[in-house]
């Protein structure tokens, strides 16, 4: 079985790290159905990872809720946010928006490495015709939609893959047996545009709505970059603090000088809960520290 060794972070007390001690970040997805984690791939599609990142440190995405789910080929997100997640009401009225966005971006499809729009895999949409109008929409495959009949490594530049799920792809397969839910959303006629209502004809619901569906029934995904923070206690000492990948192995590791020569400095099974060691080591002034989880 292929291993993969994944960094979540790389950093330093005190100091800023160069380009070249730059690594690929893992964000975990909450939702009602199960959790996600995702490898975001930084270092060959740099401006699409930093857009998204900016969306979820800025907290735009907050309350966003995944608004089309298509058995066999996509569920999406980033589009539309409620104002209050546990409202009784059905969604009518006030309380749906706009992801406000940053602008579009360009293209990253036939930047770096090229990543195809396989079973798992995390992708930016956007307008049809247009390559490089991705803003803050994206997706997950639910298929393999590289070639036929959807073709999306081909398609309007090819869609950019940005990441893949590497620990709850079952939790993502829930999605191909979700019920069929969107139909309700044709009463969304009654008060918003024409074009909101074909937009969430397709929406996916945590249970069957029987009539206009509650906000609660919606599928808010809460999106959290997992990454490493250093503190030092009233020791001196250094204290790495980071979200474990659960049921993975997470190995922390140091290094004093760069470029780095790794060690292993701790390892442990983790549980999907936040972790932490303390670095005794008094006598360096500055350390290096990573995470890695084996895939």
């Amino acid at each position: 079985m292929l291993k993969l060794r994944m960094l979540i972070l790389l950093t330093m007390l005190g100091l800023g790290l160069t380009s070249s001690a730059r690594a690929d970040y893992l964000i975990r997805f909450r939702t009602v159905l199960g959790d996600m984690d995702v490898q975001l791939f930084s270092n060959d599609k740099p401006v699409t990872v930093s857009n998204f990142l900016k969306y979820v440190k800025s907290g735009r995405y907050d309350n966003m809720f995944l608004h089309r789910c298509v058995t066999n080929f996509v569920v999406q997100g980033g589009g539309y946010t409620v104002k209050y997640t546990n409202s009784p009401e059905g969604i009518s009225g006030s309380g749906l928006y706009y992801v406000t966005t940053y602008g579009n971006i360009t293209n990253e499809y036939n930047v770096g490495r090229t990543f195809s729009n396989v079973y798992g895999t995390l992708a930016m949409a956007k307008v049809a015709g247009d390559p490089n109008s991705a803003s803050s929409h994206w997706f997950f495959n639910l298929a393999d939609n590289s070639s036929y009949p959807n073709y999306l490594d081909t398609n309007n530049g090819g869609y950019t893959v940005f990441g893949r799920v590497i620990g709850g792809t079952n939790i993502l397969d829930k999605f191909n047996h979700l019920p069929a839910n969107g139909g309700d959303i044709i009463n969304l006629y009654s008060w918003y545009p024409v074009s909101w209502a074909k937009a969430l004809t397709t929406l996916p619901l945590s249970k069957t709505a029987t009539s206009l569906p509650p906000y609660a029934d919606l599928i808010y995904p809460v999106i959290e970059l997992l990454e490493a923070k250093i503190a030092v206690n009233s020791f001196g000492e250094r204290v790495v603090t980071w979200a474990s990948a659960a049921n993975r192995i997470n190995i922390v590791e140091y290094a004093d000088t760069l470029p780095a020569t790794w060690n292993t400095l701790y390892t442990v099974f983790g549980t999907g809960s936040d972790m932490n060691f303390t670095d005794t080591e008094l006598s360096v002034k500055r350390r290096f520290y990573r995470i890695k989880i084996s895939y």
